[in-house]
């Protein structure tokens, strides 16, 4: 018997596989779950043949099994289905996964990559104040020892000047708050991100080619045509439509398709300052 894969059986025979490998008794699982020890063991001798839903999920919640698992349907004891509880979702959370307001595929992605881990304690902290009150402190250490020397200052002529300059450069060692902490969720995010982007297609190098391409195949028409190819009177409409009539030769890319490229590309061109002749 595998970690993963049990034994075919029913809700008897899981229950004694299960309490092994955990190593509980009837006991432990009676105070953890509320149901009796005398159910229980009728559950394990077969006295009880029949098990009620609700016993069911409380001994799939107690052993993190699934429940189809617990009642022989699968081999398998990987649990799929969690209630919100038990994720830690607020209603609100759970509502924009459900929903679509946030793209679950990115969800997925953060959750599974261990830099995300790392930013979220970073993130409790920064909401938590965790690394602000040891500045708070610091800070008001620098800022009464300023106030101190300014005091000192206004009282002692004679060490008027070294006691100003003093008071500014503590005032100088204060760090405003929060500064630093958005610094490091910012390089740490940035981790993050790139960590994730490293094992997907990378389409930038995809689009360079295909529009190096393009543009190659643009000049080649013009010069199988017997046209000269004046570069600077290349209009940005002339250069987001050979890319498109380029692109429309792929396999399965519609009327529409192209159309829809045109509108996204011509803007670029202009935006980067070609002109129209």
């Amino acid at each position: 018997m595998s970690e993963k894969e049990y034994l075919p059986g029913c809700i008897r025979d899981r229950i004694v596989d299960l309490k092994r490998t955990h190593g509980v008794t009837n006991k432990t699982i009676a105070e953890k779950t509320g149901l009796s020890e005398s159910l229980l063991s009728r559950i394990e001798s077969g006295k009880q043949q029949t098990v009620n839903d609700d016993v069911v999920l409380a001994l799939a919640k107690f052993f993190g099994v699934s429940t189809d698992f617990l009642l022989g349907r699968t081999d398998v004891p990987d649990r799929k289905n969690y209630t919100i509880e038990e994720l830690g979702l607020s209603a609100q959370a759970a509502r924009n996964l459900y929903t679509g307001n946030v793209d679950v595929t990115v969800v997925n992605r953060l959750l599974a990559e261990p830099e995300f881990a790392a930013l979220t304690a970073m993130i409790a902290d920064y909401f938590n104040d965790t690394y602000a009150a040891a500045i708070a402190t610091q800070n008001q250490i620098h800022q009464s020892t300023a106030e101190l020397f300014t005091r000192i200052a206004r009282e002692d002529k004679q060490r008027r000047q070294r006691a100003t300059s003093l008071a500014k450069q503590a005032r100088a060692q204060c760090i405003p708050l929060y500064k630093t902490e958005l610094a490091q969720l910012g390089v740490q995010f940035e981790r993050t991100l790139k960590a994730i982007k490293k094992d997907l297609p990378n389409k930038a190098e995809e689009a360079k080619a295909m529009t190096k391409e393009a543009f190659d195949h643009l000049l080649e028409e013009q010069d199988k045509n017997g046209n000269a190819v004046d570069i600077l009177s290349v209009t940005p409409e002339e250069i987001s439509r050979s890319i498109c009539e380029y692109v429309s030769l792929m396999d399965g890319v519609s009327e529409d398709m192209k159309e829809n490229l045109y509108r996204a590309v011509l803007p670029l061109f202009h935006a980067g300052g070609m002109s129209d002749g």
